[in-house]
């Protein structure tokens, strides 16, 4: 599970609106746009937003009633 907290989000969008998109705009092949902007934006993802591992009693909680998960904070959206 991945946690989209606002501090995640917002560093993220940051992270985004400062990347250098040229090499993409200037990609003559779409494909290879694609891949770079692909890439571009996994590595962002992956690095803002870091994989949490749930305890079981989170995960069961999950599973019963993602409401109260998401009141508790466990999930953000």
């Amino acid at each position: 599970m991945r946690i989209f907290s606002k501090t995640n989000i917002d560093t993220f969008k940051e992270r985004l609106s400062t990347t250098d998109w040229t090499c993409i705009y200037k990609e003559t092949d779409l494909n290879n746009a694609y891949d770079k902007f692909h890439s571009v934006v996994t590595t962002a993802l992956m690095n803002h937003f870091h994989p949490k591992k749930l305890f079981k009693q989170e995960a069961q909680l999950m599973l019963t009633n993602p409401r109260d998960a998401f009141i508790l904070g466990m999930v953000s959206y």
